[in-house]
Order: structure tokens, then sequence, then C-alpha cells
């Protein structure tokens, strides 16, 4: 049922990205999702429809949500199919994650610890001094 206080979008990305958005998002009334894999269209993700980008003009909508992380070539790619500019829109990057901080996912964070070990094992034999700032030392931290 759709909801008329709701934007009509549709979703540019049919992968992890857009699945994470249609289970965190809430503002938005979702009428299918494009994507360039042929592989996929015709399919459902989470009850959409994937469609090909082609067929996003023959829809309704308020705008266009990329949930993708190569936003720019899709970007273009849209503006081409004739899509308002001031349509399209990018998702929020903590709606496309499945987990809102990285190294709360126990590979991640053991994928880090080991890089960290191993630089730092490389920094003392190579005598060349190091700190850890910024994003790393959050990480870290």
């Amino acid at each position: 049922m759709i909801d008329n206080n709701k934007k009509n979008v549709i979703i540019f990305g049919a992968s992890e990205g857009g699945k994470n958005f249609i289970k965190k998002q809430s503002e938005f009334e979702i009428l299918a999702i494009a994507d360039n894999d042929r592989n996929k269209i015709g399919l459902k993700l989470e009850n959409y429809l994937v469609i090909p980008p082609h067929d996003i003009l023959n829809y309704d909508f308020d705008n266009v949500v990329i949930t993708s992380m190569y936003f720019n070539p899709i970007q273009t790619q849209l503006l081409d199919l004739g899509v308002d500019e001031n349509k399209i829109i990018a998702a929020p990057k903590s709606f496309l994650k499945s987990v809102e901080y990285p190294f709360q996912n126990n590979k991640t964070r053991e994928f880090a610890q080991k890089i960290l070990l191993e630089l730092s094992k490389s920094f003392k034999e190579l005598s060349i001094n190091y700190f850890v700032d910024f994003g790393t030392l959050l990480g870290i931290v």
C-alpha cells in the first residue's frame, strides 16, 4: 500500500547496499530497484522488482536514490537517460552498511588487527618511527 505522505523513489543498486537501505529507511515509498546487472533484472530484492535503468522513466517518482558506491557514473547514466539532476540523491552511508560500526564485525576487526601488527613489526625492523591518529586511532580505541 502506497503512503501518500512519503516520497516515491526508485533505488539504484540491487546489491548489499540497496538491501541494507531498504531495511533501514522509513521516509520513502520504494517503487522499484534499478540495476545495471542484467542477471538481476526481473528478480526481486526484499520484495521489490529489479528493473533495467531505461525503465526508470516509466515510473512516477520523486527521487532516484543511489545505493551504490559508483555514485558518479550512475549519476551520469541517469542524467543521460533524462532524469532531472535535482531528483538524484545519494543514500546516507550509514544506511548502506549492515553494521553501524565496522569493527563490530569480527572479520573486519581481526583483519585490521593483523594489518596493524604487521605494519608495526615492519616499522620496528626498519627503524621507522610512527604514530596513529584520526580514523586509525579511533578504530584502535
